[in-house]
């Protein structure tokens, strides 16, 4: 695959097109920026879709990444990682909330919270079953949150 078109067709014939895309080709990433085949350069001001805000290539951040896949780079959520409390630790602090919840995607950060506000309401013997979302707009793949 050497083209922009080359790429668009193979992903269009083998992966399951549920919405969408801007028929550009990113080669390369540095800080805020993105760098296509053509070497012009696109802010990337889209961090929560499918991708973490950490920017591109930052030589920092990519040395910590391959030194923890050296040591540990992933365990399921049902057991414990040494860097799991510590890192809950400081964005409860950093969010003045007293726990953190991980989750894999913004669909699975939707349902989390409509089943937080859920929990929230029951609990104060006020049980709620309707929740408030903007019509003709985008709030997750998953059942419940569309």
């Amino acid at each position: 695959m050497t083209t922009v078109t080359d790429v668009i067709a193979v992903e269009q014939e083998h992966l399951l097109q549920v919405y969408r895309r801007g028929p550009v080709v990113f080669e390369r990433g540095r800080g805020c920026r993105l760098f296509d085949a053509n070497g012009r350069s696109y802010l990337d001001l889209i961090s929560g879709v499918g991708v973490a805000s950490l920017g591109h290539a930052h030589p920092r951040l990519a040395a910590a990444i391959a030194d923890q896949a050296q040591q540990l780079l992933h365990t399921s959520n049902l057991f414990f990682h040494p860097l799991q409390g510590e890192l809950a630790t400081r964005l409860s602090s950093l969010a003045g909330l007293p726990r953190a919840f991980f989750c894999n995607s913004g669909a699975e950060a939707v349902e989390a919270s409509l089943k937080f506000a859920r929990r929230y309401w029951h609990a104060q013997g006020l049980p709620r079953s309707e929740f408030v979302a903007f019509e003709h707009s985008f709030h997750g793949r998953t059942m419940g949150a569309l």
